[in-house]
């Protein structure tokens, strides 16, 4: 017998997911690898060292920058004895002091000091899973040492007919099962629509 009553409509689309944050890592400088602590797979944490370069090179430069460090405060002493100051900064307007500071190199050197080192480090951005890692440990480092995915949360993208463009709106509530579990369900929602006008 048929009755009238509600009918649930539903639309069945496969989509792909996409990482919400996922980054390229490379260091800042170039160098041989002397340390990869990751492997494919790994959850990592923000802030934990994946790799690191030789530091000798970078110590080197970090002797010279600490060179022109030294020189740079000498210049910075004598603008100050020249403008009728000592030696000590405290006495010295900021205005003044800064200006002096740019002028004598002292500000340049400073940042290439802390800079140095830092380079030979590659440090996680955000907490993640380790993908496509292929340098391997006493290889120059490339442009990229891996992908860092966050793997806590993704977008799924998916495509619907034109027909059920109208049906298909923001905040609208989807279900999304993998091909690999299809007993297995998340709950998400609709946050974007790209219709083709």
């Amino acid at each position: 017998v048929l009755k009238k009553r509600s009918f649930q409509k539903q639309i069945v689309c496969n989509g792909k997911l996409r990482a919400v944050v996922k980054s390229d890592l490379a260091f800042n400088g170039s160098g041989t690898i002397t340390a990869i602590h990751i492997h494919n797979g790994d959850r990592i944490n923000k802030g934990m060292t994946l790799a690191v370069l030789d530091t000798k090179e970078a110590e080197i430069e970090l002797r010279k920058s600490r060179r022109a460090m030294a020189k740079a405060n000498i210049d910075l002493v004598d603008k100050l004895i020249g403008q009728g100051y000592t030696a000590d900064t405290t006495a010295v307007p900021p205005t003044i002091l800064q200006n002096m500071k740019a002028s004598s190199g002292y500000e340049s050197a400073m940042d290439q000091l802390e800079r140095q080192l830092a380079n030979c480090y590659l440090i996680a951005p955000f907490s993640g899973r380790v993908a496509n890692l292929d340098s391997k440990i006493y290889s120059r480092s490339t442009d990229k040492l891996c992908t860092l995915i966050d793997d806590s949360y993704f977008d799924v993208e998916f495509s619907v007919l034109e027909a059920e463009m109208e049906e298909v709106t923001r905040g609208l509530q989807i279900t999304v099962s993998p091909f690999i579990n299809e007993d297995q369900r998340f709950v998400g929602e609709i946050t974007e629509g790209n219709p083709l006008i």
